[in-house]
């Protein structure tokens, strides 16, 4: 039995929905379709709720734990099937096959990923930030992603066995926005758990503005600071390795007030025309260093 896992946050879901159930009817086992929703609000909860007239699915909504891994995990919890296919919520499936892709690759041993996918079109200068990034940093082939496949998993798209998911797992810790692809990509290399990346693109719908998109790179920036002094990050993370070799030179205080006095004009490309992708990396070592010199600084305060 197959069981799709979306774990949501408001975000309208009909489309998706529809269309994993007509691909998965097309498959030969069983399936169920779970949606666990943690907003609070309701924007979209009517057209969400309604999918629940639909045969094998369960839109429901629950916020007993916040955080993208622990909505995972809660999924996994009340999930009744031997393969769990997990899929964000702002995914758009442009292929009639995606899911019988996923399904024929499906190995024990094996964590089975699709590939992210940004359209070709400019969106304007409102959202150029989020899609440029992506098209650079996220949209990338299998043959890439499998040069180095545990630090290239995403959990945007992927099928993996439940006992695997359980020798696994995502970390709760995280409780903000990113690292927890890398941690779970961690935790597979720990299980020889292989990531096998496939030929799948799904369409990444969730283009933000860049005030918004900047306000989740400082949320991942600040997990990352949390991971660390929790002890659960190493040279694969990169912006930690650079901090690192910098704190050994004594230059990480100097790249963190440079980032204090520069961090205006800096927002100001990002936000801009032209953002620039070297600068957005330019500001997560920034951000990062300044919260790395709080050298008192507890995890209790890195995560609020």
């Amino acid at each position: 039995m197959l069981s799709i896992l979306i774990p949501n946050f408001d975000e309208n879901v009909d489309k998706l929905v529809r269309d994993l159930h007509v691909q998965a009817t097309d498959l030969d086992t069983p399936f169920e379709i779970l949606i666990c929703d943690q907003a609070q609000s309701k924007e979209n909860f009517e057209v969400n709720n309604a999918l629940n007239e639909l045969p094998e699915v369960e839109y429901f909504k629950w916020s007993e734990q916040p955080g993208r891994a622990a909505n995972r995990n809660h999924l996994a919890r009340k999930a009744k099937g031997e393969w769990y296919f997990f899929i964000d919520s702002d995914a758009e499936l442009i292929h009639p096959w995606t899911l019988s892709r996923f399904w024929k690759a499906k190995h024990s041993e094996s964590v089975i990923c699709g590939t992210m996918y940004y359209r070709d079109e400019d969106p304007g200068p409102k959202y150029r930030l989020r899609w440029k990034y992506g098209r650079n940093r996220e949209m990338r082939s299998p043959i890439d992603r499998s040069k180095n496949p545990y630090a290239s998993f995403i959990s945007f798209a992927f099928l993996i066995g439940c006992d695997s998911f359980e020798k696994v797992k995502f970390n709760e810790s995280v409780v903000e926005y990113g690292h927890e692809d890398t941690l779970f990509g961690k935790h597979l290399k720990y299980a020889m758990i292989r990531p096998m990346h496939i030929d799948a693109d799904i369409l990444h719908n969730g283009l933000i503005s860049a005030d918004e998109f900047l306000e989740k790179v400082r949320q991942s920036v600040r997990s990352l600071a949390l991971l660390t002094e929790l002890g659960h990050v190493d040279d694969d993370y990169r912006v930690y390795k650079i901090q690192q070799w910098l704190a050994k030179r004594y230059l990480d205080y100097v790249v963190a007030i440079k980032f204090t006095v520069l961090r205006g004009l800096i927002e100001y490309n990002l936000k801009g025309k032209h953002p620039s992708i070297f600068l957005l990396d330019m500001y997560k070592l920034g951000y990062f260093c300044t919260l790395r010199r709080g050298v008192s600084r507890s995890a209790k305060t890195l995560r609020s």
